[in-house]
């Protein structure tokens, strides 16, 4: 067992044994169960994420070379690797599930490494059916439940549509009465503002920012490419810039849930449209984020941040007419603390241009 609780071996076990289930591999569409994955920073007691189940696309080599390795090895290394392959396809892809549910509500709260997915029915099925009574059951009694009620032991669930939530409902086990549900393909603003509400009376949300007390910080995320550019080359060390650029991409990765992925002049964070522009520069950090229409949002942060002394302005995009962006300018560490509390509502407003 690892010092924060979760103990690997029966989280592997619980996965082998999807993996290797008969009555799922005869179920499944392509004879491929797909064990969940557990973010490696999870706790008992946090947060579950649970789905009806996933959707019909075949899986990459990758991923099926990862699920053999778990069946075979049978070891939390071979978990982990199938939990990591699958959090980096989840947030580069970006899934809808995760990008259009389960990450409007999180955002800023909880990275996937803090968090765990579970499906009700770990499998394909055949033209993205809804799975029958039969088959959501099984998947509840024999896959869900232990998992639930005696390895992960979440405090709080997150459920998208409502054969999850039923399944949810129906485990016994201190969740209850902190499920959450998303009842369509999209979290609703109705749906976020419920459950944030409910993540801020269980003190996991502060009032207006996201809690970046309430859990220690997460692992890093591994980038999606390799940098192109050092910053060393890119920044002095010895001016203090460096770690400011440093703390301002952990807590953007932390808020939106996306690494950050270096390019040649700049970091990006968040997927296609790109939310965040980290810009190189040697007297400062430019910081620009993609914001929607009427920008009422990305203009009252702009005016808070200017109030407090922060170099901040919603201006036009030269290179590309009618684009608009929060464009912010980071001099010294007091500036970062006065944008941090902003991120989760730059992050919602955001939402809104997917």
């Amino acid at each position: 067992m690892s010092p924060n609780g979760v103990d690997w071996q029966r989280v592997t076990d619980e996965a082998v044994r999807i993996a290797s289930c008969d009555f799922c591999t005869r179920q499944a569409v392509d004879s491929l169960p797909q064990p969940f994955w557990v973010g490696e920073a999870y706790q008992p007691g946090g947060i579950v994420l649970v789905a009806r189940n996933p959707a019909s696309k075949e899986l990459p080599e990758p991923a099926k070379q990862r699920l053999e390795r778990l069946r075979q090895q049978r070891s939390p290394a071979a978990f982990a690797a199938w939990s990591s392959w699958r959090i980096s396809q989840m947030t580069s892809k970006p899934w809808t599930q995760w990008e259009r549910a389960f990450a409007k509500i999180v955002a800023g709260i909880r990275t996937p490494q803090q968090l765990a997915w579970l499906n009700v029915v770990p499998f394909c099925t055949p033209g993205n059916k809804r799975p029958s009574a039969a088959v959501r059951t099984h998947g509840r009694a024999q896959h869900l439940a232990p998992l639930l009620a005696h390895v992960l032991r979440p405090g709080l669930v997150i459920t998208r549509y409502s054969d999850a939530e039923a399944a949810v409902a129906a485990i016994p086990g201190p969740w209850q009465g902190s499920v959450l549900p998303i009842n369509g393909r999209s979290a609703t603003p109705s749906d976020i503002l419920a459950a944030r509400q409910a993540l801020r009376d269980r003190g996991l949300l502060a009032e207006g920012h996201a809690d970046e007390t309430a859990t220690p910080p997460p692992s890093p995320i591994p980038a999606r490419r390799a940098p192109q550019a050092p910053l060393a080359a890119a920044m002095p060390q010895s001016s203090g810039l460096a770690a400011i650029r440093s703390a301002l991409l952990v807590a953007l990765t932390a808020t939106s849930g996306f690494p950050a992925v270096e390019t040649e002049r700049y970091t990006s964070v968040g997927g296609p449209p790109i939310w965040a522009f980290v810009d190189r520069h040697t007297g400062s950090i430019p910081v620009k984020f993609r914001i929607a229409p009427p920008y009422t949002t990305a203009k009252a942060i702009s005016a808070r941040l200017a109030a407090a002394g922060v170099d901040a302005r919603v201006r036009e995009v030269r290179s590309r007419s009618g684009s608009t962006r929060l464009q912010v300018r980071l001099h010294r560490p007091d500036d970062l603390a006065r944008l941090r509390p902003e991120l989760a509502a730059l992050w919602l407003d955001y939402q809104r241009l997917r």
